[in-house]
């Protein structure tokens, strides 16, 4: 009997899933990314405030680090059984952290800025071209403020100012932020608010890959108890 030339080959047994620790997992989706946050936002807080340097610099290293566990929890846990998902997270961890630029000029201007006379010395029109579509017309207005500060401020065309025009602006006396017409501490709170919305899609992103139904059924099950208990009360 001739022997088969082609072999059949044993199948690649995989290693199945461990199973779902929910408490540990719940831990590495949310510790790190809401370090990184708290302690971003610290740094906002604490500039706008006037910290001392060195707790400034402890805040910077904190949030650092909970960068660092970002990274370093991509490889703990489940999650690291679909890698492809993973990489998503730590771009999205850097997107919340976005809203917090704004909301630290905002915060300063609101904290310690001065208001200003300022006068239009210049203007530049211009059409600005997107993808697709017409141009914008727009202008470039460049302000000197009666303390000696200098910046450029855009505006569509039909907002347009002539050289002469005056207008009050707060300024950074440090000179760490550029001036604004109307700094507000509702608009920081806004800034923060959507930091903090955005992290917390991030956390539920990864619970989200890595769920087995363990995460599903327990908030079910509080979500049933919660409803009971306003029910009952």
């Amino acid at each position: 009997m001739m022997p088969n030339p082609y072999p059949r080959q044993a199948k690649r047994k995989t290693k199945p899933d461990p199973p779902m620790r929910l408490r540990r997992e719940v831990l590495l989706a949310v510790v790190p990314p809401g370090l990184t946050l708290a302690a971003s936002a610290g740094v906002v807080w604490s500039n706008a405030a006037g910290a001392a340097e060195a707790i400034r610099g402890l805040l910077f290293l904190i949030a650092a680090a909970g960068l660092l566990g970002v990274l370093v929890t991509l490889f703990i846990g489940r999650v690291r059984r679909n890698w492809k998902a993973v990489l998503a997270i730590p771009p999205l961890v850097l997107l919340a952290l976005v809203p917090l630029v704004p909301a630290f000029g905002e915060a300063v201007l609101a904290a310690r800025g001065v208001e200003v006379e300022c006068r239009v010395v210049d203007v530049r029109d211009y059409v600005e071209f997107a993808d697709e579509g017409d141009g914008e017309e727009r202008t470039d207005h460049e302000f000197a403020c009666a303390d000696g500060t200098e910046f450029s401020e855009s505006t569509a065309r039909e907002d347009r100012h002539e050289i002469g025009w005056v207008d009050i602006a707060t300024v950074d006396p440090l000179g760490e932020v550029l001036p604004a017409s109307d700094p507000s501490w509702a608009r920081v709170a806004q800034w923060m608010l959507l930091a903090a919305g955005l992290m917390l899609a991030t956390i539920v992103y990864r619970l989200y890959i890595i769920d087995d139904g363990t995460i599903r059924d327990a908030v079910a099950v509080t979500t049933r108890r919660t409803v009971r208990r306003f029910r009952s009360g």
